[in-house]
């Protein structure tokens, strides 16, 4: 009986610790290094709070809105980004930006880039309306010169 026992807590242990391997074996290096990226650049937060944003000042009902601020989190986004990361960057490319991210111009940026992203959506705002008024004036001409 005793050896039945020893036998139950080795195979047990050797699953155990098998198992503890595989967990170690699954964390991907380049993964974690785009979601480090991920987190000191604030993008994922920026774009979270761009589409929050986006919902406070549409006509969604207040219920729709306190569910959008729910289930739009950093980290409902991060694991879309980390894949678009991964697959768009090299490892070394990744260092680099944690590198980079990590210095004093880096922190700035990061700190910055809310306001920029923001400004940089009104400005292609503007840039789309100019060019849907440049469009229109060039129809109405092209349908005047055929009525001549």
């Amino acid at each position: 009986m005793k050896r039945l026992i020893l036998f139950v807590l080795a195979a047990a242990m050797s699953v155990s610790m098998s198992m503890a391997g595989d967990e170690v074996q699954a964390k991907d290096p380049k993964k974690e290094k785009a979601q480090k990226v991920l987190e000191i650049s604030g993008v994922v937060q920026s774009y979270v709070e761009a589409l929050l944003e986006g919902v406070r000042h549409s006509s969604v009902s207040p219920e729709d809105r306190e569910l959008y601020c729910k289930f739009a989190t950093s980290e409902s986004l991060m694991e879309y980004f980390i894949s678009v990361y991964t697959e768009g960057y090299t490892e070394q490319e990744l260092d680099a930006m944690i590198a980079f991210y990590s210095t004093p111009e880096g922190k700035s940026i990061v700190r910055k880039s809310l306001a920029v992203v923001r400004e940089l959506r009104k400005a292609s705002m503007q840039w789309g309306m100019s060019i849907s008024a440049k469009v229109n004036t060039e129809k109405a001409r092209i349908a005047a010169e055929k009525d001549k």
